[in-house]
């Protein structure tokens, strides 16, 4: 936990599952959010609540996205794009 922490505190940006704990976390220390939602369908959870919990998130001025990983994407409804720009790889 404390080595997440660490990595999470040099990030500009946050990638996680749909999870409330893993997006507020990150949130709360004004980090931008990916949030990859683990789905029913593909036998990754028990119900859909993640991809639920994500979209509560959002809304204007909350900088999160809600996706699913490769030919899952899911587009998101906000109006402002989440640019990646001036983040590096390191």
């Amino acid at each position: 936990r404390e080595e997440f922490a660490a990595w999470e505190e040099k990030a500009d940006i946050v990638i996680t599952h749909g999870g409330t704990g893993s997006i507020v976390e990150p949130l709360k220390k004004a980090k931008r959010v990916i949030a990859c939602a683990r789905l029913k369908k593909y036998g990754e959870h028990v119900d859909d609540h993640q991809l639920d919990i994500a979209k509560a998130f959002e809304r204007p001025g909350i900088p999160i996205k809600s996706l699913y990983v490769g030919r899952r994407l899911l587009t998101s409804n906000s109006q402002e794009p989440f640019s990646t720009r001036g983040v590096s790889n390191a």
